[in-house]
């Protein structure tokens, strides 16, 4: 009997070993993997109500400017909240002016360093001068469209207590928004909000890719699985219309005679917009909206007699104006300048430095005339 226990202490003392062990050479390989860019952990995360957002706490080593500027990688992080700049706190300092700001890609900038975007830009230049103290809220994520961008504010965003919500609507938010079906208009009228879904296994493989570069190299090596990556979203929530845009998906937008879905789409962002105005009216929120110019509106991409590359501007002001709703023709300011093209990537469709700059600039005019 003595034999027998000592064996089963022993077996037991080995076991703890081999679990300690084991352990130690996870953390060995998980240091070890996230040194090494292929096997970096996932920038966005699975979200019950927003389907996506990017991953809270998230750190990472990113080039700057798609690293063709010849700069140094720069460090971007992601707050506790899953955006860029500082951590949010709920309850704002007294006497401070808060702006918050609802956008995608272009706001979420994430080819720059958090003082180069536009919204840091923007703070710092309301706070310049130290007569005011304010505080910009970036809550922009790639992809996003009208509908995420209410959703946040309807479960989350109110609670921060703006006293500005600044919409930064681009003219890809309709296709998006209409496509994914996470909202959609009812032929009463009525919104009808869907839980976004993705099976359990998806699910377990996303979150375990946002924790651990180990499970990266795991799934890509052994699993072969690409669980978390981000384009893999929209085979779940597809985000073009899927007629007459095989290869531009953004062209039926721009169509001198948009097809029934195009206006389909209006009509649902014009729904989200008042339902929106209807919650910052409730909250005592100032609602102001802009739109971003894009590249195709510029570059020649809608020359061709069957496309308005001013068409998405007209519709939104209009739509907005309509609900006397402030907003700003970003697109006219820009057609004052020399160079429109001068504010976007050669080779991309984003913002370039001088393209946060203008915004930043503009933007600032904007709330300062709304205040």
């Amino acid at each position: 009997m003595e034999k027998k226990n000592k064996r089963s202490v022993k077996v037991i003392a080995y076991g703890i070993i081999g679990i300690v062990l084991l352990l130690m050479l996870s953390l060995a390989g998980e240091f070890f993997l996230r040194l090494n860019p292929k096997y970096g952990r996932t920038g966005f995360e699975f979200d019950q109500h927003l389907i996506w957002r990017q991953t809270r706490g998230f750190v990472a080593q990113k080039p700057y400017a798609m690293g063709k500027e010849g700069k140094p990688p720069f460090t971007i992080r992601f707050n506790e909240q899953g955006f860029r700049g500082k951590d949010f706190k709920l309850k704002k300092e007294d006497g401070v002016k808060r702006i918050m700001i609802l956008g995608d890609s272009y706001g979420a900038g994430l080819d720059y360093p958090d003082d180069e975007i536009f919204t840091q830009q923007l703070e710092d230049k309301l706070n310049a001068d130290g007569a005011s103290k304010y505080e910009v809220l970036n809550i922009s994520s790639p992809a996003w469209a009208t509908d995420q961008q209410y959703l946040y504010w309807t479960t989350e965003g109110k609670n921060y207590k703006p006293d500005i919500l600044l919409l930064v609507a681009s003219p890809n938010d309709l296709r998006e928004a209409y496509n994914k079906k996470l909202i959609r208009l009812e032929s009463d009228g009525r919104l009808q909000i869907n839980q976004p879904w993705f099976p359990r296994q998806e699910r377990i493989g996303w979150k375990l890719s946002n924790k651990s570069s180990l499970f990266q190299w795991f799934q890509t090596k052994i699993l072969k699985k690409n669980y978390g990556d981000f384009f893999k979203i929209f085979h779940t929530y597809p985000i073009n219309y899927g007629i007459r845009d095989s290869t531009d998906w953004d062209a039926p937008a721009y169509l001198a005679e948009p097809f029934k879905e195009v206006h389909e789409s209006y009509f649902l962002f014009e729904k989200l917009l008042q339902e929106t105005a209807t919650e910052c009216k409730t909250e005592q929120v100032k609602l102001l909206v802009t739109k971003v110019p894009v590249k195709v509106e510029y570059d020649g991409s809608y020359k061709a007699p069957e496309f308005n590359p001013q068409l998405m501007t007209n519709m939104l002001d209009s739509l907005v104006r309509a609900q006397q709703i402030p907003f700003y023709n970003m697109n006219q300011k820009l057609e004052e300048t020399e160079n429109p093209l001068s504010i976007f990537f050669s080779w991309e469709y984003h913002f370039n430095k001088n393209g946060h700059d203008f915004f930043a600039d503009q933007l600032y005019q904007f709330i300062k005339a709304n205040e």
